[in-house]
């Protein structure tokens, strides 16, 4: 569902529904759909021989920079790096 449409159907504003959603859950909804999408490639990544582009955009990633920028950024290591390590 589109962030707008429930907004709009609950007449709130945005910046009180990002606050509610942090209050509730404990990050902001793009770091809560970031570290999901993140999630998703690990488990690909482990579990599937799929091309890292192919990772990317399975994970709601619009490009497999994208994916490589905020994985490294959240895991430490690029999503190359990650499969290595893990077929180790």
């Amino acid at each position: 569902m589109k962030a707008n449409l429930v907004i709009t159907a609950a007449a709130i504003t945005p910046i009180y529904l990002a606050r509610a959603f942090k209050a509730a859950v404990g990050q902001s909804p793009h770091r809560y759909v970031l570290a999901r999408r993140i999630e998703r490639a690990k488990e690909l990544l482990r579990n599937s021989e799929m091309a890292v582009v192919d990772v990317a955009l399975s994970s709601g990633f619009s490009s497999q920079s994208h994916l490589s920028y905020w994985f490294q950024r959240y895991v430490g290591v690029s999503p190359a790096a990650y499969r290595q390590h893990r077929a180790l």
